[in-house]
């Protein structure tokens, strides 16, 4: 800015008399003044250009497990997730639906988001240590481990009853002209739209091979033998909320809106605190 306002000057105070410099592109590669856009304009390229190849590499490896008719691996998943999350706006916040599935994976995706490994602490737990008298006291006690802190603030789960499961999933409709959802059961369609007589529209049944009923099932029985381990998991870092996904969608709406609401809070003191005591102490 400095420059350009020195540049403005010298404009407004030139000798009359002197011929004006013929105006220049910037955008000619010849041109002096254009050196340094044009290095901040590779240098942009050249890094949109490494975020193409890691994504590329990323895509390339997930396809080879997809040809072959195989669930992606764990571990390609969450450098896919990670990867994703990084390209995100600094201080911008991110929504995992559905994921992680398995307790595999979310230590996993905990340990990269993190850095938190709990695999030492379990091995060091089922053998690596020592039996401890229970006469004598130990003369060099072993400090705790701290409580670990995770990279993911909120982790909701909504409990719902398997059989309502299935209703939910079944029976949904679209109007498209409209851009309405319609359930037979819990949210009709107005009558009429199964054959579109006279103005009203007709409705058309939703095609979603995830809420396929033997999809359903599947992930049902996956969920209930993941979970026990999940929730063990989840609930180390005091972060784990289980809401009744029974209830009208508008107070379930509100609930997690609330808790939403109160973690952000806690987020943003966190936050603040650290940066307030970041002026005295290296992180």
């Amino acid at each position: 800015m400095a420059q350009d306002s020195s540049m403005i000057q010298d404009e407004k105070h030139a000798d009359p008399e002197k011929p004006v410099e013929d105006e220049v592109d910037e955008g000619d590669p010849l041109v002096t003044k254009s050196k340094p856009s044009t290095k901040s304009r590779r240098r942009t390229e050249s890094v949109q250009k490494l975020e193409e190849s890691v994504r590329a590499k990323l895509g390339r490896k997930a396809m080879r497990f997809l040809k072959r008719g195989r669930p992606v691996d764990d571990s390609l998943q969450i450098e896919i997730l990670v990867e994703a999350i990084r390209g995100l706006p600094e201080a911008t916040g991110w929504v995992l639906d559905g994921f992680p599935c398995t307790p595999s994976q979310a230590k996993l995706l905990e340990k990269a988001l993190s850095g938190f490994d709990i695999g030492g602490r379990e091995d060091t737990e089922m053998g690596g240590k020592k039996k401890k008298s229970q006469l004598a006291l130990d003369p060099k006690p072993v400090a705790a481990d701290p409580e670990p802190s995770s990279g993911i603030n909120v982790v909701v789960l909504f409990d719902i009853d398997n059989e309502l499961c299935l209703k939910r999933s079944a029976g949904r409709s679209y109007a498209s002209q409209e851009e309405m959802e319609y359930h037979q059961e819990f949210n009709p369609p107005p009558e009429g739209s199964a054959t579109g007589v006279g103005k009203t529209e007709k409705v058309l049944p939703v095609v979603d091979t995830a809420h396929d009923q033997e999809q359903i099932q599947h992930r049902l029985t996956t969920f209930q033998d993941s979970w026990p381990k999940m929730e063990k998991w989840f609930s180390k870092f005091g972060s784990l909320k289980i809401i009744d996904a029974s209830q009208d969608s508008d107070v379930i709406f509100n609930e997690v809106q609330v808790y939403l609401d109160e973690a952000m809070k806690k987020s943003s003191e966190e936050l603040t605190y650290f940066q307030r005591w970041d002026k005295y102490f290296i992180f």
